[in-house]
């Protein structure tokens, strides 16, 4: 792997800073080496690359993309300038490696209208275990995706396939899709124990059609969704699935988009589901704006909670005393 190797070359010849290569107009990796430059302490750890989609002449579209830090964790910031006049839609891969090779990858499918789109940050996967191999080499790829609409593409597999499916989910707002029963319980041990019934048609309760949609593209074309449709209904569905990767995807997600309008349904959605991080995520902010998050309508569900106000409660306290 050249990238790889090449970066890993640039690990021991040069000594600040975080080092970059990029051989390809749609690829950047970047090498970190052990307490260098401290990134954890850093807002910004790189400045931007511009990538194109590989193959462009002329390239319209252009992705500037650099390291961030975000709650000690490494996260890739997107921006993105359209410039086709058309929607476009790309495969980002964010992929984290090592000198013994890939330790975790995410491809996300995301759809860019005309313009320019700015504040996307994914976090680099993996980042949840403070023990790093370095060097460590994050790299980031793009690529054109077809077809231009997401939503389209399990519509197309569903059709294209539906006469080689041997069963049929449907949902309790009308939705109905033909699958395979070997694809699902292959990658969801809720359908694997859901298929042992042998028949034909499946009723799914508590998933509406929209996040079904999102759960099949994500199990047929394995590669997470776009963070701009990552909800609650998501998360809550991947968990139903026992998706495992797409769970953590959606808790990475939802923590670095807490705001005062969401944190009470984000908290009290992750107590229900068990979700101990993000419950942690959102106390911390709750912790430093209660006056604040007190005032919003979600604040009334807190009562049917009393753990979390418990836990609200030492939080406030906590940061009290800091602040003394």
């Amino acid at each position: 792997d050249f990238e790889l190797m090449n970066a890993l070359l640039h690990s021991f010849v040069q000594e600040q800073g975080a080092k970059v290569c990029s051989k390809l107009p749609n690829s950047v990796t970047w090498t970190i080496v052990r307490n260098e430059g401290d990134w954890y302490e850093k807002t910004e750890i790189t400045p931007s690359k511009i990538l194109t989609f590989n193959g462009s002449t002329n390239p319209e579209v252009h992705f500037a993309v650099k390291l961030t830090c975000s709650n000690y964790k490494i996260a890739v910031n997107i921006c993105v300038m359209n410039s086709l006049g058309k929607q476009v839609s790309s495969v980002l891969v964010i992929r984290r490696s090592s000198i013994s090779g890939v330790e975790a990858q995410t491809n996300i499918r995301s759809s860019w209208s005309p313009g320019i789109h700015s504040g996307l940050q994914i976090l680099v996967p993996g980042m949840e275990d403070c023990c790093y191999i370095y060097p460590m080499f994050i790299t980031v790829v793009v690529k054109m995706s077809d077809p231009s609409d997401q939503f389209q593409m399990i519509e197309k597999i569903v059709e294209r396939n539906s006469r080689f499916s041997d069963a049929e989910i449907f949902t309790e707002d009308g939705g109905k899709f033909p699958v395979h029963k070997l694809v699902l319980s292959n990658y969801s041990e809720f359908f694997s124990k859901l298929f042992k019934d042998d028949q034909k048609l499946y009723k799914i309760l508590g998933v509406d059609r929209k996040t079904i949609i999102h759960l099949l593209d994500y199990i047929y074309s394995h590669t997470n969704p776009s963070p701009k449709v990552v909800d609650l209904n998501l998360l809550k569905g991947a968990k139903q699935f026992q998706l495992d990767h797409l769970v953590e995807y959606c808790v990475s997600t939802l923590e670095d988009n807490i705001r005062h309008d969401n944190v009470v349904e984000i908290c009290t959605t992750a107590e229900e589901l068990g979700l101990e991080r993000l419950v942690s995520a959102a106390m911390d902010f709750m912790g430093e704006k209660t006056g604040e998050i007190m005032k919003s309508a979600k604040w009334s569900t807190m009562k049917l909670h009393p753990k979390l106000i418990k836990q609200l409660l030492f939080k406030v306290k906590e940061n009290s005393s800091e602040n003394k």
